[in-house]
This record gives structure tokens, C-alpha cells and sequence, in this order.
């Protein structure tokens, strides 16, 4: 494993967020997780299925599902619902599958398959090819994205890559550390650490 500190750490700063831009990409919180106390509102081509036995509703054909400027979209979308005494149900977890798009502001993922625990706070992407870009950055991974709120961490594993311009990061896995939020904001933007596992290669 190599963890960038010091020196390093100034070299995967610079890397990944040069002095006066934005932080990278996956250290803007990413925005991709739902927000618990607005509706999400869920569409389909092909229509949606009420599975009251199994507590899930299933979307298929372009299914879209929408929580402010969060969309999640893929071929099928399955939101899977519990009830909580005195407040009706709650979606407590969201799968998508074929040609998943994820879309916050000018924030972008896609892959293959997502899952979103929207209770326990982790976004997790998988698929042979995963991309998040936003106007400045770009991440890929071949095997997962997977970013943890409560753990304030973002991980992208399988070929891992970082870059903004011709400033690139490579390793088998990149793990990347938020400081906590300042005034008790819902996430934070700025980087502690950047950990770069097997085959590190800074361009």
C-alpha cells in the first residue's frame, strides 16, 4: 500500500487538485446519495410493479428515478420499501441494472449495476467499465466505485484511475479521505488523504 503523506501527499495534490480548483471529483462528497427528507419520484417506459409481498417496487424500460437534482437511471430499477410505525413507509435501498446512469448537478457515474443504501449512506457502482467525470475531472475503475458517507471515504477499485488535464493518477485501488464537514454540513469537499494500492504510477 501507498499512502500519500508529506511530500507525497503534495504530489497526489497536485495530481488529482491543482492549488485554487475544486477538490477531485469523488472529494465533492460525489452528491450522489439520496436526500431523506425529500420524495423520490420513479418512472418507466415499460411501467412500474408493485410487489407488496416482497416490499419492492420494479421499474423497467428507461426507468428514471428522481430525488432533486439526484437521477439515477438504468434499464431496470428496483426501490425497496419498509414501514416505519407512525410515518408510513420509507425506500431504504435502490438497485439499478443495464446501462446505469447516475447524475447530480454536473457530477456524472456510470456502469453496469448500482446499489444505493439510502439509510446506511453507501453508493456502490460496479461493472467493467465505471466513469465518473465532472467538467474538470474524470475517475474510472474496472471493477467498483463505492463511496461511504459515514466513513467519509471513496474507494475506486480495478484499474483505478484519477486525472484532471494531464495530471493522472493510476493504482489498483485508490481510497480517497474526507475531512469532516465544517458547521455541521451534510458532507465535506476537501481531501484529507489520498491512500494509491499496487502499481502506483503518478504522471
Amino acid at each position: 500500500m501507498t499512502r500519500f503523506s508529506g511530500a507525497l501527499g503534495a504530489l497526489a495534490a497536485l495530481c488529482l487538485a491543482a492549488p485554487g480548483l475544486p477538490a477531485p471529483a469523488w472529494g465533492q462528497g460525489l452528491g450522489f446519495m439520496p436526500q431523506t427528507d425529500k420524495p423520490i419520484e420513479v418512472e418507466a417506459a415499460d411501467g412500474v410493479e408493485w410487489h407488496r409481498d416482497l416490499q419492492k417496487y420494479v421499474a423497467r424500460g428507461k426507468a428514471r428515478a428522481t430525488q432533486g437534482a439526484l437521477t439515477l437511471s438504468g434499464d431496470v430499477l428496483t426501490a425497496y420499501y419498509r414501514a416505519v410505525p407512525g410515518a408510513g413507509n420509507e425506500i431504504f435501498r435502490i438497485d439499478a441494472e443495464g446501462k446505469v446512469t447516475l447524475k447530480s448537478g454536473s457530477e456524472t457515474a456510470t456502469g453496469d449495476r448500482a446499489t444505493i443504501d439510502v439509510k446506511g449512506g453507501v453508493l456502490l457502482m460496479t461493472g467493467d467499465k465505471i466513469e465518473l467525470t465532472t467538467p474538470q475531472e474524470k475517475v474510472t475503475a474496472r471493477d467498483s466505485l463505492e463511496y461511504n458517507v459515514g466513513k467519509r471515504l471513496a474507494i475506486a477499485r480495478g484499474a483505478a484511475h484519477a486525472g484532471r488535464g494531464e495530471q493522472h493518477l493510476y493504482a489498483d485501488q485508490l481510497n480517497a479521505y474526507f475531512k469532516p464537514a465544517a458547521g455541521g454540513a451534510a458532507r465535506s469537499s476537501d481531501v484529507e488523504r489520498i491512500e494509491a494500492i499496487g502499481h502506483v504510477v503518478v504522471v
